[in-house]
C-alpha cells in the first residue's frame, strides 16, 4: 500500500504540474496521442485527461484510435510526424513490437512516450528520447495477494471447508500483454509465502473484456462442483471482474458482502465502474492505476525534452530507471 509520505510526494508533484500547466507558455507544444483501442474502460479514462483543459493548457493535443491495428498505428504516427508534431504519446497495440515506432520517431528527432503498456528496456534505451510512464504491474499482483490473504484472516469462514487451502480463479488479460504477465507473476510470487495455501482451480483469458469474462465464467460455473469449490477470484482488471460478478449474481452470489453466498474478488484499475462494485460490496477491493498522474507525467516529459532539459528523478520527482517511470498504486476498498 502507498505510504503517507509517498502519497504526499506524488500529490505535491501533480499539484505543481497542474499549476505549471495553467501558466500559459510562450509557445504551445503540439503533441499527438495514439491509443490502442477506445473499447478499453481504463483507456477511455486515460483519454479523458488528455482533453482536460487544466492539464493540457500548454499543449495542442490530437487523439487517435489505432483500433487494435499495428499497421494503422504506425501509419497514424508517421502522418503526425510529417505534420511536425513535437511529441508522440503511444498506448501501443503491441508493446512487444514497437521498434519501428521508435525508429521513425528517432529519425524525426521527436520525443516518444509510451504510456500504460511497457516496451522492453532494450527498445526504450535504443533512443534517448523514448520513455515509458505507467505502473508497476508486478506490484499490483503483490498487493492483490496481500489484500486477499488479509480478507481470509478476517473472514475465516470464507475458507469453506476450513482446510487452510484457498481455491481460486484467475481472470487474465491478453496472453502476451506485459501487464497480464507481470500481474500474474507478482500474484503467484506473493501467494507462495502466505499463511494460507492457495491453489488455482482455473485460469480464464478474457482479454480485458467484460463480455468475454461474463461468458467464459458463466460456462465455468455452470458446473455446480466448480462453483461449490471456488473460494476467491483474482482479476487482472475491473472490467473482467464486472463480467465475473454479473455471472455470479445470476447464481445468487455477490449481492453484497452480507449476502450468504459470497466469493471475494479483487480487480485492478479502480475505474468508476470498479469503484462502484467495491462501494456496493460486490467486490472487496481494486487497485487504483492512476491514469491522471500518468497523463500528466507523459506531458511533462514531452515538455522537458522540447525545452532541451533532462528527464530524470530530479526534474520529475519520481525515480527514473531505464527511461521508465512507475506511478504507485493505491488500494480502494
Amino acid at each position: 500500500m502507498l505510504s503517507r509520505a509517498k502519497k504526499f510526494c506524488l500529490t505535491a508533484l501533480l499539484s505543481a504540474m497542474a499549476i505549471s500547466a495553467q501558466e500559459a507558455s510562450a509557445q504551445t507544444i503540439k503533441a499527438d496521442v495514439f491509443l490502442y483501442s477506445y473499447n478499453d474502460p481504463f483507456i477511455k479514462e486515460l483519454s479523458s485527461y488528455y482533453k482536460d483543459p487544466s492539464i493540457v493548457a500548454d499543449f495542442k493535443i490530437g487523439i487517435y484510435n489505432s483500433s487494435q491495428d499495428m499497421l494503422a498505428e504506425q501509419s497514424l504516427i508517421s502522418r503526425a510526424l510529417t505534420k511536425k508534431t513535437q511529441g508522440i504519446i503511444v498506448n501501443p497495440v503491441d508493446a512487444n513490437n514497437v521498434k519501428s515506432l521508435i525508429e521513425i520517431a528517432k529519425k524525426a528527432d521527436c520525443p516518444i512516450v509510451f504510456i500504460n503498456r511497457k516496451p522492453s528496456d532494450e527498445d526504450l534505451l535504443s533512443y534517448d528520447k523514448a520513455f515509458f510512464v505507467g505502473s508497476n504491474s508486478k506490484l499490483a499482483g503483490n498487493l492483490q495477494a496481500d489484500i486477499m490473504d488479509r480478507y481470509f484472516k478476517e473472514h475465516t469462514d470464507a475458507d469453506k471447508n476450513g482446510d487452510g487451502v484457498i481455491h481460486y480463479a484467475l481472470i487474465e488479460g491478453e496472453v502476451n500483454h506485459q501487464d497480464t504477465i507481470q500481474r500474474n507473476l507478482g500474484l503467484n510470487d506473493a501467494l507462495e509465502v502466505k499463511a494460507y495455501k492457495y491453489e488455482k482451480d482455473v485460469s480464464i483469458v478474457a482479454n480485458w473484456d467484460y463480455n468475454q469474462a461474463y461468458k467464459q465464467f458463466s460456462n465455468y460455473i455452470a458446473n455446480p462442483a466448480h462453483l461449490a469449490s471456488l473460494e476467491c477470484i483474482f482479476s487482472n482488471n475491473d472490467a473482467m471482474a464486472g463480467g465475473v460478478i454479473h455471472a455470479l449474481q445470476e447464481k445468487g452470489y455477490n449481492l453484497g458482502q452480507n449476502n450468504e453466498k459470497y466469493i471475494p474478488i479483487i480487480g485492478v484499475d479502480a475505474t468508476s465502474n470498479g469503484k462502484t462494485l467495491v462501494d456496493k460490496g460486490y467486490m472487496i477491493a481494486s487497485l487504483k492505476n492512476d491514469a491522471r498522474a500518468q497523463v500528466m507525467l507523459s506531458l511533462k516529459i514531452i515538455s522537458l525534452l522540447n525545452e532541451g532539459k533532462s528527464v530524470d528523478s530530479e526534474s520529475l520527482g519520481l525515480n527514473v530507471s531505464s527511461q521508465s517511470l512507475y506511478v504507485p498504486y493505491s488500494v480502494i476498498e
